[in-house]
């Protein structure tokens, strides 16, 4: 029998959440080997000194709660052997000597009822074959040493006579491990097996085990690549946890929860990590009712909410700063009281990261030196990431010793860990170095360093889903950024323009085919430009920073722009002690959807210089924006003279910053491109207003494009001269559809939608009720306008194709597109609503048709995921639609939405809007736009023209404001 467990024991350390990776496995691989070997001499008090170690660093390590307990009762310590043994059960309730033992702990209180009970268990999931005789010699053994032998040899005599009677084998959470392993490489297999065993367990009333078996299928998936399937299936999981509850076992259902935000966080997605935070809290610390308690997950959910909360776009609020702050210590705190040595080097390691700036660094670097020392003296892996977090306090300190301190453990851990071809640490280290090297205004040695990291990415992983790879290459981002900054300073456009490229519309390049974006130079933009054009590039690094790239047929300027007061005087002038501002509608606890806050990762640093961070935050820059669109779309105030001052001093301010640094270099040019960044992808440039009150559209012409790359790309498309000049839909049918909602109210809901709508989208099926949630089953509001659109268009377009009311159905875009026909038409114009869920990217769509009951079995909503699989051979798509050039935003790839879907599907150009349009400026807008083209002007030049004819109130002077004509964006070729 001891031989027999001790097989158990070594396979259970490759299960996940039990095995740990590089020299940390080897060391307590090592010492639980040892352990075994001293028990199975019967040195149970020097193998106890070593179960107990392990337990202190690893509280939920199967193994050493298992061995530990069997060396307490072997002491005769039964009262402390019930708690490995509870624990045990906790983290896995089928593994069979767990249920020996607790017969032995129920024997040793004289209930034999209850031993019989664990034995049946024990029976049942333990393997077909045992050798009795071995089983017999540990009752004895142990009867012996709890000084009860003629009670164990009558139990063992009960055991004997019902073991072939009570044989059923059961299914064991170890063979699950084994089975979803071998099946890791496809992800399909997994989740049947995952359905069949969660099936299996929930008919048998276990939900803590339906809970562990989600967890193990998304682990193997994990592991092999599969990040976003794996989340998809923790998800389903965390969706039967709400359903059905998690069977009375708080272990099984933290560490679902804790393996769904760890995921999120290492995705870098901050808000969905917080979104789990609250069903975490309900199992932190929580009385079993066996008294025991497992800190591991109560201190790994605070550690990542507190990384999350001091990350997220909430957290660029000081409120949400303070929290993680506290919480990150509570952690620790928590870790402590339990003895907990992992848990409080991982709670340390957030101090630090939370306690980074020059206020706090004291604290951090306290906490940071105590973890680091905790961390080499367990031997544990985290030592190398509370080094290299531990170097941004030193920094912060301020002093010229702390800041060297600073380099040369940067330095030390970047070394260790290209010697050990750990080629992410590496760059992290790498990355931290330049940045502090950056802050000291050492730009060669600095950008040096981040040449490196980018080296140093072509080591990392490569994943076949493009969401895993938006995830992975957002982790990128910051070197990028960091790299163009110092080529900015050094005044080298080539360079400048090489790293931009890099960092910009990955995943979109790839989707597109285009996998080399070195490939493009700074010459090839150049050749594509017309002597009056000229394209500006630019990367927002702070508040008050931002870099310019400006480029014409005939030269390039990189410029790094500075203006503190840029916001700094909004913020004293405008919004101080200013009662117009309240009239605005804003949410400063929601912040703005569209707009995604500059991270604070572990590649952020303690600044010399607090007091321009401290007068323009990037949260300031978002709220300047939020002002600015509030005024130019809310209609019921953007006709208030005092709200249209403010408004144009805004503008104008704008305009001061992203435009006159530059203008020096437009002499001669007419036509500008832009290629904005961050939240400068939702403002119109043509609405800026120059010092002369001039809207910029007035002097040039816009058009915007994703990067230099993309452009090209596009440029590459050759389609047919002899295409049909359009294809057009409008006066699409709203009805009411029976369908019952979801809820959206909180985190949890939201978290459920979103596995629903990822479950749906990739099989195929209906996204009413996704819909149904969003905005209800209600009929959508009629557009008869888009009617009488599509209908003067075809008068001024001879030769159009267009499909009005009923005829406007998803069912029958789609057979088009299928069958090829969609190629044979130069432009593609949808009228309709707009909608987009930057929250569940795939939820954005335009609206076909709706009619009550689903028909031809297309729900009437054409989501992004359905727009980039059309097949279009498209010079432009019109979308006479809302919020169209919304979307999600990241760092790095830009908005990604319903244009990008566009430009997957083939269109090389796409006309949307950045906020609800008006209907009767909608329809003169498109109309006189395909009376232009019918004259056979350039799509971009009638946009522009037609800007101008309504500022100069041709179409009439209700329609003067920003609000009829700003919104309408072209994006493309």
């Amino acid at each position: 029998m001891k031989k027999t467990c001790a097989a158990f024991f070594l396979f259970l350390f490759t299960l996940p959440g039990f095995a740990q990776s590089g020299s940390q496995e080897i060391y307590y691989a090592e010492l639980i080997e040892k352990a075994q070997a001293l028990t199975n001499k019967g040195l149970y008090a020097d193998s106890r000194k070593i179960t107990f170690q392990i337990i202190q660093v690893f509280p939920d390590h199967l193994g050493a709660n298992v061995l530990h307990g069997f060396n307490l009762l072997n002491l005769n310590n039964a009262r402390e052997a019930k708690v490995p043994v509870t624990v045990g059960l906790q983290v896995d309730p089928t593994f069979y000597p767990l249920h020996y033992q607790m017969a032995y702990l129920h024997a040793a209180d004289g209930n034999l009822d209850r031993a019989k009970e664990a034995l049946t268990l024990a029976i049942q999931y333990g393997p077909e074959q045992l050798n009795i005789a071995q089983v017999k010699s540990e009752f004895e053994t142990v009867g012996k040493n709890l000084g009860i032998p003629d009670v164990f040899q009558n139990l063992y005599t009960w055991y004997e006579q019902n073991f072939p009677s009570q044989k059923q084998q059961s299914n064991t959470l170890d063979k699950n491990w084994e089975r979803l392993s071998a099946l890791s490489l496809n992800v399909d297999d997994v989740r049947k097996e995952v359905d069949l065993l969660s099936m299996e367990y929930a008919k048998a009333g276990r939900q803590d085990l339906v809970l562990a078996v989600h967890y193990f299928g998304s682990s193997v998936l994990r592991t092999s690549g599969f990040l976003s399937e794996a989340l998809e299936l923790a998800q389903n999981g965390f969706s039967s946890y709400k359903k059905n509850g998690f069977g009375g076992n708080d272990y099984q259902a933290a560490r679902l929860l804790t393996h769904l935000m760890e995921m999120n966080n290492n995705k870098l997605d901050f808000e969905n990590t917080l979104s789990y935070w609250p069903d975490a809290q309900q199992h932190i610390n929580k009385e079993k009712s066996s008294g025991v308690s497992i800190p591991t997950y109560d201190v790994q959910v605070q550690v990542l909410a507190a990384n999350a909360m001091a990350n997220s776009v909430k957290g660029i609020l000081e409120e949400n700063q303070r929290k993680a702050r506290e919480l990150s210590i509570q952690a620790y705190e928590m870790a402590k009281l339990s003895n907990y040595g992992l848990g409080m080097a991982q709670a340390a390691n957030v101090i630090v990261i939370t306690h980074d700036d020059a206020k706090n660094a004291a604290t951090g670097v306290s906490y940071g030196e105590r973890g680091l020392q905790l961390a080499r003296d367990l031997n544990l892996d985290i030592k190398e990431s509370i080094a290299s977090n531990l170097a941004f306090c030193y920094y912060g300190l301020g002093s010229p010793e702390s800041k060297q301190l600073a380099y040369n453990l940067y330095r030390i851990q970047a070394e260790k860990a290209l010697n050990a071809s750990q080629w992410e640490a590496a760059a992290m280290d790498l990355n931290s170095l330049g940045t502090l090297l950056m802050y000291s205004e050492n730009w060669e040695r600095a950008a040096a360093l981040f040449e490196e990291v980018v080296k140093l990415e072509g080591y990392g992983p490569k994943y076949t889903n493009y969401r895993d790879r938006l995830s992975f290459y957002k982790r990128q981002v910051s070197a990028y950024q960091n790299l163009i900054k110092c080529y900015a300073h050094l005044g080298n456009a080539e360079k400048t323009f090489h790293a931009m490229e890099a960092s910009r519309s990955r995943v979109l390049l790839e989707r597109l085919g285009q996998n080399n974006y070195n490939s493009v130079s700074l010459a090839d933009l150049q050749n594509l430009l017309m002597p009056d054009e000229a394209c500006i590039m630019y990367s927002l690094t702070a508040g008050h920073e931002i870099i310019m790239l400006t480029v014409s047929k005939k030269y390039a300027q990189v410029l790094f722009h500075e203006d503190p007061r840029f916001i700094g005087d909004i913020k004293e002038k405008v919004w101080k002690n200013e009662p117009l501002v309240a009239a605005v509608r804003r949410d400063e606890a929601s912040l703005n959807k569209f707009v995604i806050s500059t991270l604070r990762t572990q590649t952020n640093v303690a600044r010399d210089n607090y007091d321009k961070i401290a007068m323009a935050p990037k949260s300031d820059l978002d709220k300047a924006y939020r002002n600015v669109s509030n005024w130019m779309t809310n209609t019921g105030i953007n006709k208030d003279p005092a709200v249209v001052g403010k408004m144009q001093d805004f503008l104008y301010r704008f305009q001061k910053y992203l435009i006159v640094p530059v203008t020096n270099r437009l002499v001669g040019i007419k036509n500008l491109i832009i290629a904005p960044d961050d939240i400068f992808n939702f403002i119109p440039f043509e609405a800026l207003r120059t010092f002369d009150g001039k809207y910029m559209v007035e002097k040039y012409n816009f058009r915007y494009i994703h990067s230099a790359s993309v452009l090209l790309a596009l440029q590459q498309r050759n389609y047919l001269s002899t295409r049909k000049p359009l294809f057009a839909m409008g006066g699409a049918v709203y009805e009411k559809f029976d369908q019952a909602a979801m809820g959206t109210g909180s985190s949890s809901e939201m978290n459920l939608l979103e596995t629903k709508v990822a479950e749906n989208v990739k099989t195929g099926k209906s996204l009413r009720r996704a819909y149904a949630s969003i905005i209800g089953n209600g009929p959508l509001m009629p557009l008869p306008g888009t009617t009488e659109e599509i209908k003067n268009i075809s008068k001024n377009l001879p030769g159009t194709d267009f499909f009005l009311g009923k005829e406007m159905t998803e069912n029958r875009l789609k057979e088009l597109s299928i069958s090829g026909q969609l190629k044979n038409y130069k432009v593609l114009h949808l009228a309709t609503h707009g909608m987009v869920v930057p929250e569940i990217p795939d939820l954005s769509c335009l609206a076909m048709c709706i009619f009550k009951n689903e028909e031809g079995g297309e729900d009437g909503f054409l989501s992004a995921p359905e727009i980039a699989n059309l097949q279009l051979n498209a010079d432009l798509t019109v979308l006479s639609a809302c919020e169209t050039g919304q979307g999600k935003f990241y760092a790095g790839e830009g908005v990604t939405g319903i244009t990008q879907s566009l430009i997957l599907a083939g269109s090389n150009a796409a006309l949307v809007t950045l906020w609800k349009v008006d209907d009767a400026a909608t329809m003169n807008f498109m109309s006189n736009f395909y009376k232009e083209v019918a004259k056979g002007k350039q799509y971009p030049q009638i946009v522009n023209d037609l800007k101008r004819k309504f500022i100069k109130g041709d179409y009439g002077k209700e329609f003067q404001h920003p609000y009829y004509w700003a919104p309408f964006i072209y994006y493309g070729k």
